[in-house]
């Protein structure tokens, strides 16, 4: 199998179901859909137990307005909020990253609580670097510098 050839058979994902509270991902959302980086206090609590070796990077995008549609073979229909992509070291693969995806869906009994779905591999499961649309994300959890502090405040 050649560097740039994808495995033809891939093992059935479990889509896990993590409830995450909305103002955790407030900031994400209220950038319409731009991407931003996840790091520090920003990635969400249920992917601590990802090993920190294995993950190269984390990017969400969200809006706070529902206008999308999500469904799969567990939900039949519900709001799409936001997305959160984790980039994977992939050692094993014939590539140097893995992509999965997770949907960000409305929870019906409650406004404050979200539903995070996945992880999703799709077409773009396989990937030798980071898209293209992920440059310049602005980074988001990152406490700022001593030098971002201005001068009267340190």
């Amino acid at each position: 199998m050649s560097r740039h050839s994808k495995p033809r058979h891939r093992r059935p994902v479990d889509k896990r179901i993590n409830k995450m509270p909305r103002p955790r991902i407030e900031a994400v959302m209220q950038r319409n859909w731009s991407p931003a980086k996840l790091e520090g206090e920003a990635i969400p609590q249920w992917m601590e137990g990802l090993p920190s070796s294995l993950v190269h990077s984390v990017y969400a995008s969200g809006s706070p307005i529902p206008g999308l549609s999500y469904s799969d073979s567990e939900v039949a229909s519900t709001d799409l909020m936001g997305r959160i992509e984790v980039y994977r070291y992939s050692p094993d693969d014939p590539v140097a990253l893995n992509r999965d995806w997770h949907p960000i869906i409305t929870l019906a009994s409650s406004d404050s609580m979200l539903i995070v779905r996945g992880p999703i591999s799709d077409s773009d499961h396989w990937l030798d670097r980071i898209p293209e649309r992920l440059r310049g994300a602005e980074v988001l959890g990152v406490p700022p510098s001593h030098t971002d502090v201005p001068e009267g405040a340190r």
